[in-house]
């Protein structure tokens, strides 16, 4: 767990638990991020970041993609539906689907094809 902490790395950052505290918790890695949740805080990544449980209140912005693994308790902290995003690109829209039994984030772009 990070708790209000500024962490900068060369290359790749793992935090198993979370990255969290009122917006003082900065995490910079100049390659993939990789975190457990994000409460509260600011997470970047050079390459790919991947968050296995949740996003509260933070921002996170990766250069090339963000990966979300969705849970069904993340269903009931935030429902299906869309929802707009910051992403490196700017902002854009992503649906919440639920395919195969697992909740998962779609961009608008390929949502339904």
């Amino acid at each position: 767990m990070v708790e209000a902490a500024k962490m900068e790395a060369g290359g790749s950052i793992y935090i198993y638990l979370m990255v969290w505290w009122m917006g003082k918790a900065l995490i910079k890695a100049a390659q993939d991020g990789r975190v457990g949740s994000v409460n509260q805080a600011s997470m970047e990544a050079g390459q790919d970041l991947f968050i296995e449980n949740s996003i509260l209140h933070s921002d996170c912005v990766a250069s090339r993609n963000t990966y979300i693994k969705v849970t069904q308790q993340l269903f009931l902290d935030i429902g299906f539906g869309k929802y707009h995003i910051r992403t490196s690109k700017g902002y854009r829209d992503v649906n919440v689907v639920l395919e195969q039994g697992e909740m998962m984030f779609c961009s608008s772009e390929s949502y339904g094809k």
